[in-house]
């Protein structure tokens, strides 16, 4: 088995805010709290980083292709913190 080359690909934690919903038939008392946003971790390689916009991917793979797994485009608007973390 030969050795495939990994791509230098960045890690990062980041921390984004993110809407909730609801939906069904209820009341405004008894409907659940939607006011509040939530803040989202999600932890990934980057794919890409633009002025609106950065890709994670949860996998890479190490052939020609460099093929990713598991995207998420998080728009830059709602970003609350980005952390680089340490990777091979």
């Amino acid at each position: 088995m030969s050795k495939s080359r990994w791509r230098k690909v960045k890690m990062e934690m980041i921390e984004w805010e993110d809407a909730t919903g609801d939906s069904g038939w209820s009341s405004d008392h008894e409907a659940a709290p939607l006011g509040e946003l939530l803040v989202i971790r999600s932890i990934g390689y980057v794919i890409k980083d633009t002025e609106k916009v950065v890709t994670l991917a949860q996998s890479i793979d190490n052939g020609g292709d460099h093929n990713t797994d598991n995207r998420l485009s998080i728009p830059q608007s709602i970003i609350v913190r980005r952390d680089v973390l340490k990777s091979e």
